[in-house]
C-alpha cells in the first residue's frame, strides 16, 4: 500500500517481469486510490485484487487472503498438470517421432486414431546387424543391451543428420524414412557404413569380433 512518486511500489512488476512469477497472488491495499487508479493498476501491474483501506475490515482481510491462497493452490495444481503433460509429450515423441505425425497431418499424438494413414512417395531404409544371434551369444544380456542401444542411437543420429527419421526399431535393427529424396537415404547409408568400418578398426585393436551391418533402400508409394 506504499506509494513512490505517486505510483504503486514496483515490487509487483519485479515479481511479474523480472522473476517471471505469474502464480503468486498480489493484492494492492491503498489509502490513496486517486493516485493508483484501479483499472490501470490491475492491467499494468498484473495485480489480482485491489482494495482500499476504508473497505478492508478484519473479516474482509481474512476472506481476501483465503481466496488468494486458494487461487494460488489451484494455479499450482494446473502447473503440475502442465508439467506432467509436457513429460508425457516428451516421452511420446521418443516412440512416435514428430516427423511421423507431420506426415499424417497431425499436430499431436492425441489427434491420431486407429486406421489413420496417408499415401505418399517415400524412401525407406532398413539397417540391421548381420549374424547378431552369434554375436549376442558371446555377451551377457547387459552387454547385448548396451551394444544395441549404442548402435541404434548412433545410427539414428546419422539418419537425422541426413533429413530422415527412425520410424521403428526392430530388435538389432531399425526402419528409417526419408521424406525428401532418395539421395538422403543413400548418403545416410554410406555414412553408416563408413562409421561401421571405423568402429571395426577399433574393435580389431581391442581383439573384439567385428560387427557387420546390412542395409536396404527402397523408394515407392
Amino acid at each position: 500500500d506504499h506509494l513512490i512518486d505517486q505510483r504503486p511500489v514496483p515490487h509487483a512488476r519485479r515479481i511479474r517481469d523480472e522473476l517471471g512469477n505469474r502464480m503468486v497472488q498480489i493484492v494492492l491495499r491503498t489509502g490513496q486510490p486517486g493516485h493508483a487508479p484501479e483499472r490501470s493498476v490491475i492491467v499494468d501491474y498484473e495485480i489480482n485484487d485491489y482494495k482500499s483501506k476504508t473497505e478492508l475490515t478484519a473479516e474482509r482481510i481474512f476472506t481476501t487472503v483465503m481466496a488468494s491462497l486458494r487461487s494460488y493452490e489451484q494455479l499450482r495444481a494446473i502447473r503440475r498438470q502442465q508439467d506432467e503433460l509436457r513429460e508425457l509429450a516428451h516421452a511420446a515423441h521418443r516412440f512416435v517421432p514428430q516427423e511421423y505425425l507431420h506426415l499424417l497431418g497431425k499436430k499431436s499424438i492425441a489427434d491420431v486414431h486407429m486406421g489413420d494413414q496417408v499415401n505418399a512417395e517415400m524412401t525407406v531404409m532398413f539397417v540391421d546387424v548381420r549374424g547378431f544371434l552369434a554375436l549376442s551369444e558371446q555377451w551377457s544380456p547387459e552387454q547385448t543391451l548396451v551394444f544395441v542401444n549404442r548402435l541404434l542411437a548412433w545410427a539414428s543420429r546419422v539418419v537425422r543428420a541426413h533429413h530422415g527419421f527412425v520410424d521403428k526399431y526392430l530388435g538389432d535393427g531399425a526402419m528409417a524414412l526419408f521424406p525428401r529424396c532418395v539421395d538422403d537415404a543413400v548418403r545416410a547409408s554410406l555414412a553408416i557404413r563408413a562409421g561401421a568400418r571405423e568402429e571395426n578398426k577399433r574393435r580389431a585393436e581391442r581383439g573384439e569380433t567385428p560387427v557387420h551391418l546390412g542395409m536396404g533402400i527402397h523408394f515407392g508409394p
